[in-house]
């Protein structure tokens, strides 16, 4: 594959992250939300935020409830930034028992075949 400046030695894509858990696809979810391209979660916001611990669930916390709260204030942060590519949203959950109010990034992207996609990171993640 020839590109502008030569020969792609290497490239990651998001269907690599996914295939490598590096990337939750959470597209299912999204469509029943309204989203109409896919949407992923990158690992750390999955695993820190979205999965509670087993205290957590004591307070009636699930997978479930916490991906469909995320996809909702994903909407949220698209609604409000609609002139931007990457954009930062505001979400709280339950977190050991106490109400937390976390930052998260939503970026639009695209996929290998160059459709768009939106991917949910930290805002430290690129």
């Amino acid at each position: 594959m020839d590109e502008l400046f030569g020969e792609v030695i290497f490239s990651y894509t998001r269907e690599d992250m996914i295939n490598d858990g590096e990337l939750v696809d959470v597209s299912e979810m999204a469509k029943e939300a309204g989203f109409k391209i896919p949407v992923g979660i990158k690992k750390a916001v999955y695993e820190e935020l979205v999965v509670p611990s087993e205290k957590d669930k004591g307070y009636g916390q699930d997978v479930e409830g916490r991906l469909w709260d995320t996809l909702t204030m994903l909407k949220y942060g698209i609604r409000t930034n609609p002139q931007k590519h990457t954009f930062q949203f505001p979400i709280t959950y339950v977190i050991q028992g106490e109400a937390q109010t976390k930052i998260l990034k939503g970026a639009l992207d695209s996929d290998s075949q160059g459709q768009p996609a939106i991917t949910v990171m930290l805002p430290s993640e690129d």
